[in-house]
């Protein structure tokens, strides 16, 4: 049933004339006060999140701020490092610097995301001191997890101070002119992104090889020389960033492939293996390297179950190397290293500590790729070759000498470019 408004207007002055004037009078006081202190209340922690964003925000861009925290932040850092890497490529420079600031991690790659930040929200000065800050940092991104974003260190930071240092004031910073201002288009070329190097290794003979995803992210441009030092440009077919792995395609063909084992859940610890890549090309030359060791864990850091721990000695250049078994099958695909930099003053760094990611996961990718596409994946179960099988060939154990003469022979140096 529903009132009509002239009867409720004649109830609600009715209802008010039961009180008297001092009483409403009081009563009106009483809303009106505690009303305020609803609407300060509201506005009071909104009022001051706001001016600690601003305090934040001011004391960076004067180049103030300092990150502290060290060992004990890598987790939280580690976790949202994606979201971080996001917020840098779509330039949103302020919430990238408050992210940052926020988690409190003090690394080279840490500083260096200040140092865009403030560049990209122009403030030079502050900028290069937060990339002088990363070149002191004892810190490093180059090892456990690979955790670089791609980014070469600590050239990378001397690349961007020296981009700083080339480049003149804005234009608002200059006093203004009354006569007219010639159009000149500037011939200079920013500095070209660092090159990227790893190991790739083919699958089969249709010129499909596998690398790590870190080594070809955002490329513009991939070449792959083989074992006959012959040069040829890469094509991106498939990508896995989870895994951290990627597929290319070369126009070429090969007699040189590697098989692959499917069952990750076979291997067992303390498998002897090896791998043969690429390190550190610019110091110790072209010429393949290869190490040995053994499958030391069959999980990765933090109990990643989608790698490998393993003692082969590894170097940045060996990542997207294959880990191959002593009967030639690739176990998993190297992707990181344990660093000095991930722990504190007092704790020791154990040897050897170095991570592949299952093939496991490697077949997974490559079954997305069309079905024409035949890929050499073991159907044996057992990694170590069986007496009773039939198959002689697939189950032949190499001596060291002859598995890594086979394994050089199917890799590849990976080189990617960016704009």
């Amino acid at each position: 049933m529903k009132l009509a408004p002239q009867f409720l207007g004649i109830f609600t002055v009715g209802w008010l004339s039961l009180f008297s004037p001092k009483t409403l009078l009081r009563c009106c006081v009483v809303v009106a006060f505690a009303l305020a202190l609803v609407n300060c209340a509201q506005k009071g922690p909104s009022r001051n999140a706001q001016e600690a964003r601003t305090q934040v925000i001011e004391e960076f861009t004067n180049g103030k701020t300092r990150l502290t925290c060290e060992t004990t932040c890598f987790i939280a850092w580690s976790s949202a490092s994606k979201k971080i890497k996001a917020l840098h490529d779509n330039k949103l420079w302020e919430d990238l610097s408050l992210e940052v600031i926020q988690i409190g991690y003090a690394s080279d790659l840490t500083y260096f995301y200040l140092g865009r930040a403030a560049a990209g929200m122009g403030h030079a000065e502050a900028a290069k001191n937060y990339y002088r800050l990363g070149l002191s940092q004892t810190q490093h991104c180059d090892g456990w997890l690979s955790s670089c974003d791609g980014f070469e260190f600590p050239h990378e930071l001397r690349a961007q101070m020296a981009n700083l240092s080339n480049n003149k004031k804005p234009a608002k910073d200059t006093p203004p002119r009354t006569e007219p201002v010639p159009l000149v288009v500037s011939k200079a070329v920013p500095p070209p992104t660092p090159a990227k190097t790893g190991t790739g290794f083919f699958v089969n003979g249709s010129g499909f090889l596998v690398t790590n995803w870190h080594v070809v992210e955002n490329a513009t441009h991939i070449s792959v020389t083989n074992f006959q030092q012959k040069k040829y440009t890469a094509q991106l077919v498939a990508k896995d960033p989870a895994c951290d792995l990627a597929v290319l395609k070369l126009s070429a063909r090969t007699k040189h492939w590697l098989p692959i084992q499917p069952a990750s859940s076979v291997v067992r610890k303390g498998t002897e293996v090896l791998t043969v890549g690429f390190p550190r090309v610019d110091l110790q030359g072209s010429e393949s390297k290869v190490t040995t060791g053994i499958v030391s864990s069959l999980t990765g850091a933090i109990n990643d179950p989608q790698s490998f721990q393993i003692s082969v000695p590894v170097q940045p250049g060996n990542s997207g190397g294959p880990l191959v078994t002593h009967d030639g099958a690739v176990i998993g695909v190297i992707s990181s290293k344990l660093n000095a930099g991930r722990l504190s003053p007092t704790e020791v760094l154990p040897e050897n500590v170095n991570y592949a990611v299952k093939s496991s996961c490697l077949v997974s990718l490559l079954r997305t790729l069309p079905s024409k596409n035949h890929f050499d994946i073991k159907k044996g179960a057992k990694v170590k070759a069986s007496k009773k099988s039939k198959s002689k060939k697939a189950d032949k154990e190499f001596k060291t000498p002859d598995l890594t003469a086979k394994v050089e022979k199917a890799i590849g140096w990976v080189v990617s470019t960016g704009d």
